[in-house]
């Protein structure tokens, strides 16, 4: 199985890029290359590069972005072909392949690691040419000679491992460096290097997600995913466009609209990086030629992060006693999220199964667990309707249910459930001081945030309490927390201790079904040590990133389930830190709640 079968086109396709417009406060080489990407974006033409014998041709913008370098050297050709990389697609440019220089991919991986700090909302967006050093074979590649001939042989896709370049990606993320991502192929490679699932739209479909089989050329993409698609698009201000062709899906717009952007001064843009030209090259922020691995092992070290290639553990998924593959999730008896209900999952072998959504092209469909393949997902069997001979005919589909959903759904960090029990097994969860933290639910209807700065109303007896407030939190962290605070060397060093205070308030019953108000902020003496605070909440809030830069660092939301909120701490010194504070509703008052920040 190809990792890209064919994804469709049904939605409208981009028109060519508008004029962008003058951003204000330019100097003059700006100005000169907003007028160059006015002319361009104006022509039907989407790239003039040409090849000659040794390196690649045309205007420096094109070659290596328009944040690049007209004085770096230009990219080398390291393989020819004389067919087209995606000529099914209409895509007729020469699958040529090109290396920059290590000097030169050394500068584009600074500029890169750059952009990344600068970003509010980075995203990637992959195709076939991210695998390909996995063993998985692509379209694109067509040269005999190609530098990416891999040497490792699979007897299946789903035997393939994560590639060096899988595993920056999550580093990226667990870093605050990449907040979102569009997957175009189908492979589970990022979520098996441990990128979330929750945080991976899967567009053209997927081989470990029973409910989103792999999209046709001539089918529809499912509409909450293209949903989101559209959200996450809007919210990027950096795109990595990484090993796709960029032949002109629907899903491209990933990496063109941060680019437009960028044009008319909005943003950082898109960092393309793929060994063979693409229609996009013109409008790239930065134009990379190499390979991934080697690519992102310099950015990596400019970004001074760490990047572990170590097989990724899940964490433990809760099993019903001892019961092995039986699960209790937070979800209702159609699999959508529910925090007052419980629904147990059953996957052992012969257990019989559902698809329960709606959008989903095999929505209904029925079948049963098989087992578990040799890394632990679920092998399953479904009846679908497939249409043949223009005839509708019911077969059984095996189909992969990967094994990192089950602690993701247990915290309740989706909207629906991909699967269930045919006949599920659903009870009212516990009261509110029993029930085990689960997440919030759909932005329509479950969530919502503000950006007030203060975290609460109060009142002038509510203020004098609020001076003292500070010397209460210590005392109950020195001795809630202490196990934590040592490990910080915080009180041994003499230094300020940090941590999370929240406030919590059950709202009335007029006002919504189990709403609650609450709140955020760090201890009132972190103002000596911390320079800014970014919260990032639950990906179904409509502004899932919260940034303050002024003491005590404070928002306030609502909403009617808890998850954990990441908290990353900019510190004074220049050092950062980052802290896990799971909500708590148990309570009513101004200091529920306390989480200790290691420093």
């Amino acid at each position: 199985t190809a990792n890209h079968s064919k994804p469709q086109q049904t939605t409208a396709n981009h028109s060519k890029p508008r004029s962008s417009t003058k951003p204000q406060s330019q100097n003059s080489e700006q100005k000169h290359k907003m007028a160059f990407f006015k002319k361009l974006l104006s022509s039907e033409k989407a790239t003039s590069a040409v090849d000659d014998d040794e390196v690649l041709e045309g205007r420096w913008q094109e070659v290596h972005g328009f944040l690049g370098d007209a004085g770096w050297e230009r990219p080398r050709v390291a393989a020819r072909s004389e067919e087209s990389n995606r000529a099914d697609q209409g895509n007729h440019i020469k699958a040529n392949e090109y290396m920059d220089s290590e000097h030169v991919l050394n500068e584009k991986a600074k500029r890169c690691a750059e952009l990344l700090r600068k970003s509010e909302h980075a995203i990637a967006y992959t195709g076939a040419g991210l695998s390909r050093a996995s063993g998985i074979a692509d379209y694109a590649t067509k040269a005999k000679d190609s530098v990416m001939k891999s040497t490792t042989v699979l007897k299946s896709p789903l035997d393939a491992l994560p590639t060096y370049s899988h595993y920056v990606l999550t580093a990226l993320h667990r870093n605050g460096l990449l907040h979102s991502y569009v997957q175009q192929n189908h492979d589970g490679l990022p979520q098996g290097a441990g990128f979330p699932q929750s945080r991976i739209n899967e567009i053209h479909g997927a081989w470990y997600d029973v409910s989103n089989p792999v999209v046709q050329f001539s089918g529809s993409l499912r509409d909450d995913l293209f949903r989101w698609m559209l959200e996450i698009e809007q919210r990027a201000d950096l795109c990595l466009c990484l090993g796709t062709s960029l032949s002109g899906m629907n899903a491209d717009r990933c990496a063109e609209t941060p680019a437009r952007k960028a044009l008319k001064g909005r943003g950082q843009g898109t960092i393309i990086v793929n060994l063979q030209r693409t229609r996009l090259d013109s409008v790239a922020s930065l134009r990379v030629w190499g390979k991934l691995d080697d690519f992102f092992r310099l950015v990596v070290a400019h970004l001074g992060i760490e990047v572990s290639t170590a097989p990724y553990q899940l964490p433990a998924a809760a099993c019903v006693g001892d019961t092995e593959d039986v699960f209790v999730v937070p979800y209702n008896d159609e699999g959508a999220l529910d925090p007052r209900k419980r629904m147990r999952i059953d996957l052992r072998a012969g257990a019989p199964i559902r698809v329960p959504i709606e959008c989903a092209m095999n929505f209904d469909a029925v079948g049963e667990i098989l087992g578990k393949d040799a890394r632990g997902n679920y092998k399953v069997a479904l009846k679908e309707t497939v249409k043949r001979g223009g005839r509708d005919h019911e077969i059984y589909v095996h189909r992969r249910f990967g094994r990192w959903w089950l602690a993701e759904l247990i915290n309740g960090d989706h909207p629906r459930c991909p699967l269930i029990n045919v006949d599920p097994v659903v009870w009212d969860a516990p009261p509110p001081a029993e029930v085990s933290p689960t997440p919030v639910g759909s932005t329509a209807s479950c969530a919502s945030n503000t950006e007030d700065t203060s975290s609460r109303p109060t009142s002038e007896s509510e203020e004098a309490e609020e001076h003292t407030d500070d010397d209460d939190d210590d005392e109950d962290l020195s001795v809630s927390s202490s196990s934590s605070m040592s490990s910080s060397g915080a009180e041994s060093a003499g230094e300020t201790p940090l941590y999370i205070v929240q406030a919590h308030q059950q709202l009335d019953a007029e006002v919504g079904h189990n709403q609650h108000l609450w709140s955020l902020r760090l201890n009132r003496k972190a103002a000596t040590r911390v320079n800014a605070v970014t919260y990032h909440l639950h990906p179904t809030f409509p502004k899932p990133v919260i940034r303050r830069t002024a003491a005590p660092f404070d928002f306030q939301s609502r909403g009617w389930g808890t998850f954990v909120v990441r908290a990353e701490i900019e510190l004074k010194d220049g050092g950062k830190v980052e802290a896990h504070h799971r909500l708590s509703f148990a309570e009513n008052g101004h200091r529920v709640k306390t989480t200790p920040i290691a420093v």
